[in-house]
Order: C-alpha cells, then structure tokens, then sequence
C-alpha cells in the first residue's frame, strides 16, 4: 500500500502532456525565429546583429514540462531575449514576449496561426500585424 504522500500524489497527477499540441506549439516558435532571422539577414551580413538560441523551462498544466526555444539577438552589448511565455494564454494560440531590460513587446499567436505583437509601451491592447516593418519598430523602441 503506498504511503500518505504517494497516495495524496497521485491523486492530484492531471493527464499525461498533449505531446501532439506541444510540437505544433515548438514548431511555430521555430518557424517565427527562421522569419526573424530572415528579417535580419542583411543587418546580420553587415555586422549589425548577431544571434543565438537558447532554451527555457516552461510548465503548463496541459504540455507538462517542456524546453521552449529562445532567441537572443545582439545589438552590440544590448540583448533582445525573444522568451516564450507559453501555448495556453488568455486569447491566443501562445505568446512570446520580446525583451531589453524592463521594457517589451508582446507576440501573440492567432487560432488561425498568424503572429500579432503589441508594440512596445503601447498603453492599448491593439495588436498589430508582426510584419517586417513591426517587427522591425519594435526593436527600434526596445533599443532608444
């Protein structure tokens, strides 16, 4: 017979992660850093930025534990972290936050599968498009 603690354990063990949402949900986040970094191809070939991935721990009650993908790119000694905040948030299909310092702009994911972002210091929710041009502005306001 298992103990107390085992017992109460296994009692509250929710579903086994959704291994089918988690790679369509990693898989995005890929394909968005391949488009980043197409965006800044030029600027990469000129020196101006640099680029490297990384990986955070994020938990969700529906993905478990998971390794999520981040892209830090390098704007001489300034640092833009694109950090996955998670798949399941409030009115979208996942979200990425784009962060220097204290400030950031915020990615949404749509049901339909396109990326939106809230540019930075905006004080509405109004998301935009993420183009080349807004993405583009948005690091622009992350680096004045």
């Amino acid at each position: 017979m298992p103990d107390k603690l085992t017992a109460f354990l296994k009692a509250r063990k929710g579903p086994p992660p959704d291994r089918e949402q988690l790679g369509e949900w990693l898989e995005a986040i890929e394909k968005l850093y391949d488009q980043i970094k197409a965006w800044l191809r030029e600027a990469k070939a000129e020196g101006l930025v640099d680029y490297t991935k990384g990986d955070t721990a994020i938990t969700e009650s529906t993905l478990g534990t998971y390794d999520a993908p981040v892209l830090q790119l390098f704007f001489g000694e300034r640092m833009v972290s694109l950090r996955p905040v998670g798949r399941f948030v409030v009115a979208a299909k996942g979200r990425i936050d784009m962060v220097l310092g204290p400030n950031k702009a915020m990615i949404v994911r749509n049901s339909d599968g396109t990326w939106k972002i809230i540019p930075v210091g905006s004080t509405s929710e109004r998301f935009l498009p993420l183009t080349k041009d807004t993405f583009s502005e948005a690091i622009e306001a992350l680096l004045s």
